[in-house]
Formats: C-alpha cells, structure tokens, sequence
C-alpha cells in the first residue's frame, strides 16, 4: 500500500492511500471558465488508472481501457513465463526486438539485442 502525502512547506496538509504503485505523477491546470485565479491538479497513474486530485482531494478516477496485444507478443512473454527462459532467453530476446521493429518502434541502442 503506497501513500501519498501533500505537503505545504514544512506541514503535512493530507495523506491519501493509493491502491497501487504509481508510474507517473503530473500537475496541471485545467482549463480556466471565469476569471480569477487557476487551481491546479494533480493526475496519480496506477496501472490502468489515473487518479485526479484537485484542491488537495480526490476529485476523479479513470480507468483506461485494456490495450489488445498481438498474438507474436503473446507468444513472446508467454514463452518468458515458463521453465526455459534462462536457455532461451536470446532467442526470446531476438524475437521481441523483431516484434518492436515490425511495428515501426524501435528500441533504444542499450536494448538491441546481440
């Protein structure tokens, strides 16, 4: 269980359990329909999740829809889930690198495969 806390110099202002580890976390200013000053939020990603908090307090949750993987993907970490990863772990290895370059998303030079 993660926690995250908010604080305002020196105090602790809130502390809000997140369900999950988070991968990102951005502010931003939603888009402003009057005059006066913007209130800024703050988007949590977890998972398939992306928490809003505005004004220091849960405010929005949307659940991302599951992206559909292909059937050489599948293969692919189904084949790192079982007993022969260790002896096969180039061919694997060779076998994503030719799945990201087939969809035209090439991998950075530190994860080219040898």
């Amino acid at each position: 269980m993660c926690m995250m806390r908010l604080p305002a110099g020196v105090n602790l202002v809130s502390e809000h359990v997140i369900l999950d580890t988070p991968s990102a976390i951005c502010p931003f200013y939603e888009e402003q329909k009057g005059p006066g000053t913007r209130i800024p939020s703050l988007a949590v990603a977890c998972g398939q999740t992306i928490y809003i908090y505005k004004r220091l307090r849960p405010h929005y949750k949307f659940r991302l829809p599951a992206a559909p993987i292909s059937e050489e993907e599948a293969e692919v970490w189904k084949g790192l889930n079982e007993e022969t990863l260790i002896a096969d772990m180039a061919a694997r290895n060779r076998a994503l690198f030719a799945w990201t370059e087939a969809l035209d998303m090439p991998l950075d030079e530190n994860w080219r495969p040898e």
